[in-house]
């Protein structure tokens, strides 16, 4: 059997390749064991193995109809995926409050939630509860992709005055069925390749440092601020109460991460990627940001 080269000694793109295996372990090694769901009568095995067949089907057909460019592409994003993951827990991008959580692959790709957020809060309440946030990163060449995402969001949730459902997910303390205010936190390949490079040279501190970090605060921070304009818009006082819940945890978040946040929030606020959600947001929900 044919040993691999240790990693100092590999090229980029086997380096990307060793990088890729890592993460989808340590996504396997994060979601939940659905045979345990099963015999706990959390999930129902007859859904899940339809929708299992699906999504292995759809994967199939992707493979077979996208350029090796694309499936490269695909294999990055997958890491860009598990370096905000490893950063939001490890490297304290969202605060020590916070851990990110992988979706099981289906929740990932038919409900489009590949990462949940975990806080504990003392200064709010005194026990480990869950933000109530499920995001979706988006890689771009355009708007267009972001804006499909955040469509589906604004049609299906923000619009019907709900949250995203999740099927099967596996946090500390919840099994099964969780609810979410589904997220879109966009951004374009430099931003991919930057933190892609930082992780191969293994660059923590510039990793842990990196502007991104704002950018996903703010990004999520003017969602859940659209959402609560759009629901006192509309009076869905149900809704609403939900959505300040949510608010009020990031709101904390946000400052406490004030330093880094102050730092960088200009460069942010004038980006193409924060101008055109808020853009976007404000016209299709009729509201004020």
């Amino acid at each position: 059997m044919k040993e691999n080269k240790p990693i100092e000694f590999q090229s980029r793109g086997e380096k990307i390749n060793t990088l890729h295996s890592y993460y989808l372990k340590m996504r396997e090694k994060n979601t939940p064991d659905i045979d345990e769901l099963f015999e706990n009568d959390i999930v129902d095995k007859k859904i899940f193995d339809k929708e299992n067949e699906l999504v292995q089907e759809y994967k199939k057909s992707w493979e077979k109809e996208n350029t090796p460019e694309l499936i490269e592409l695909k294999k990055k994003i997958d890491i860009f995926e598990g370096i905000v993951a490893d950063q939001i827990d490890g490297g304290n991008w969202l605060g020590d409050s916070v851990e990110a959580i992988a979706t099981h692959e289906l929740d990932d790709v038919l409900r489009g939630v590949d990462t949940v957020l975990e806080v504990s809060l003392e200064d709010i309440d005194s026990f480990k509860e869950y933000l109530g946030l499920g995001f979706d990163l988006v890689v771009h060449k355009d708007e267009k992709r972001l804006e499909k995402k955040l469509q589906r969001f604004i049609s299906e949730d923000i619009k019907k005055g709900k949250l995203g459902n999740l099927k099967y997910y596996k946090g500390t303390e919840i099994s099964g069925s969780l609810d979410v205010f589904r997220l879109v936190v966009g951004t374009n390949g430099q931003t991919m390749e930057e933190l892609i490079d930082l992780r191969l040279k293994k660059d923590w501190d510039a990793l842990a440092t990196h502007p991104f970090q704002v950018s996903v605060l703010l990004q999520i921070n003017l969602q859940i601020q659209a959402a609560l304009n759009y629901a006192n818009k509309i009076g869905n006082e149900n809704y609403l109460n939900r959505l300040v819940n949510v608010a009020q945890r990031m709101n904390v978040l946000v400052e406490s991460k004030k330093d880094v946040v102050n730092m960088h929030a200009d460069e942010v606020f004038m980006s193409k990627d924060y101008k055109n959600m808020k853009t976007f947001l404000s016209e299709r929900l009729g509201v004020d940001i």
